[in-house]
């Protein structure tokens, strides 16, 4: 593996954004905010997760994400913002210990810029100029720009930077009925629901399609 020495991002407690990339086509973004208290985005912790389809299964493009948050007012003890649960914040305002705060992002615009601007150079960037881009794979972004965490920063000055690259583990959630474990060991493509199924066919023709492009067929 590779480490890479970066200053903290604490806007991470604004989310993350995971693009889903299958060669330079983003198939959509998963906005992962963590959990109350938390400072990671991992699946498992709490985290809430939001989906932000592209066009590819459904009607809708890449557009402006906001997200409403209940904010302390002071600092915890670990030098950061946190948020509370959804449910509890409008007490914790009238309480008076928390505020709420809105963050907006522009989807469409960093999804452009990413796959316009920084695809065709990242192999490049990364010493890697001789490897193709990988197939399927994901780039998690978080908001670096300066300020303390739930300050608005206008869209247009917002800096975006990746935390994570991964090529080796990204699935197709839409295929999980067909994942057999020790207490469903004969499932198959046929069990799963109708609609995701066809939502995993959709995906895996825009695999085939850039597989074949970058084998040149």
């Amino acid at each position: 593996g590779q480490l890479t020495d970066q200053r903290f991002a604490c806007r991470i407690l604004e989310g993350e954004l995971r693009f889903n990339m299958v060669n330079t086509v983003c198939l959509g973004v998963i906005h992962k905010v963590p959990a109350p208290g938390g400072m990671s985005a991992v699946g498992g912790t709490g985290s809430e997760y939001f989906y932000y389809d592209n066009g590819i299964i459904s009607d809708s493009k890449l557009g402006t994400a906001e997200f409403t948050a209940y904010v302390q007012k002071e600092k915890s003890a670990d030098g950061n913002y946190h948020r509370c649960a959804t449910d509890e914040g409008e007490k914790k305002v009238e309480e008076g210990t928390h505020e709420k705060k809105t963050i907006s992002i522009d989807l469409a615009a960093l999804c452009k810029k990413f796959t316009a601007e920084d695809c065709p150079v990242l192999m490049g960037t990364l010493g890697l100029a001789e490897e193709p881009i990988p197939l399927w794979w994901t780039a998690d972004m978080i908001n670096a720009s300066l300020g303390e965490c739930w300050t608005a920063v206008p869209v247009a000055e917002q800096k975006w930077v990746v935390g994570e690259f991964n090529c080796s583990c990204v699935g197709i959630s839409k295929c999980l009925p067909a994942y057999c474990k020790p207490d469903t060991p004969n499932v198959s493509w046929k069990d799963i629901p109708a609609e995701e199924a066809g939502h995993a066919t959709k995906y895996g023709d825009i695999v085939g399609k850039e597989a074949a492009g970058m084998l040149g067929v």
